[in-house]
């Protein structure tokens, strides 16, 4: 008898090797720059001082916004 239909497929993001992939690639290319300047100018704009990341990977937005003085909330699957 094949049990394979019952078994639960794993995610991606528990796999440590997919992390790691993801940090190198992050490495190489990185997010654009000017991306997380807009992000922040339009939070200090709006007197914004708790930001919810939502997907948060490695922390690329999320720790630039909490050293910048934000209270972050970092959600990641």
């Amino acid at each position: 008898m094949n049990y394979k239909h019952n078994q639960k497929k794993k995610s991606p993001f528990e796999d440590i090797h997919f992390a790691q992939l993801y940090e190198k690639r992050h490495a190489l290319y990185g997010y654009p720059e000017d991306l997380l300047h807009f992000v922040m100018d339009y939070l200090n704009n709006h007197n914004v001082t708790t930001v919810a990341d939502i997907g948060a990977g490695t922390g690329a937005f999320a720790i630039p916004l909490a050293k910048a003085g934000f209270k972050v909330f970092a959600i990641e699957p």
